[in-house]
């Protein structure tokens, strides 16, 4: 499986595609937001998700302290989630 840190959107409005050095180490979120922007166009995909426990607040947490999550992603034309 092949997770990434996917930004919470509720605190923070980025564009991935304008900061590859930040995305170097998630491709899936810079390719997609990188195709949005080029082809200014709205691109939503399901993608699988990893935060660590104590950031989320969550109850119940894995031993190796990371939450594995299915996640939606959405991008506007200019490459913003």
């Amino acid at each position: 499986m092949f997770l990434e840190v996917i930004p919470d959107p509720s605190s923070v409005h980025v564009c991935p595609c304008d900061d590859p050095q930040t995305y170097k180490d998630r491709p899936q979120i810079y390719t997609l937001s990188c195709i949005t922007k080029n082809h200014s166009m709205y691109v939503q995909a399901n993608t699988g998700d990893i935060q660590l426990c104590q950031e989320i607040n969550e109850t119940y947490c894995p031993k190796d302290g990371r939450l594995q999550l299915n996640t939606n992603v959405i991008f506007d034309r200019d490459g913003y989630s």
